[in-house]
């Protein structure tokens, strides 16, 4: 009898940590059921580790060719229909390893959408101003900074 118990009780310990691991063996994206991972919507595998996206098009978005971009969540001007897309971006065609003192924050505009293309619009805060998110209220005109002409480190 006391065999029987030790063995049902290694069973029940097995299974909390079975049950306690398999959020891991999803990767925290999906449900593991019935041996197997049953993803999240968006991403797929045997892992759930793959995302599981559409294709991309190059042609929407913003794409400054002259300086790296980050962020950004569009928001429509309710009044002209036209989509601003406010990102961080380097000045001066800054390299990486300068982001914190040559980081700025742009706004860029589309009249097409929320998916872009976007371009420039303007300089809203010149350097060392990273990272900008965007809340919802009632529309105005972004202030903005006078443009910088050389790198700084």
């Amino acid at each position: 009898m006391l065999l029987c118990c030790r063995a049902a009780a290694a069973a029940t310990e097995h299974e909390d940590t079975a049950a306690a691991a398999a959020p891991l063996r999803c990767s925290l994206l999906g449900q593991w059921s019935g041996g197997r991972c049953v993803c999240d919507k968006g991403w797929s595998g045997q892992t759930c580790s793959v995302a599981d996206l559409k294709p991309l098009n190059l042609e929407l978005g913003y794409d400054n060719v002259s300086s790296a971009t980050w962020g950004g969540r569009p928001v429509e001007d309710p009044t002209t229909g036209v989509w601003s897309l406010v990102v961080s971006q380097f000045s001066n065609s800054c390299p990486l390893a300068m982001w914190t003192n040559n980081s700025q924050v742009v706004r860029a505009v589309s009249t097409t959408g929320p998916a872009g293309p976007y371009k420039f619009a303007a300089e809203v805060y010149s350097e060392f101003h990273h990272n900008p998110s965007s809340a919802h209220t009632a529309w105005r005109p972004l202030p903005l900074a006078p443009p910088t002409s050389s790198c700084k480190s």
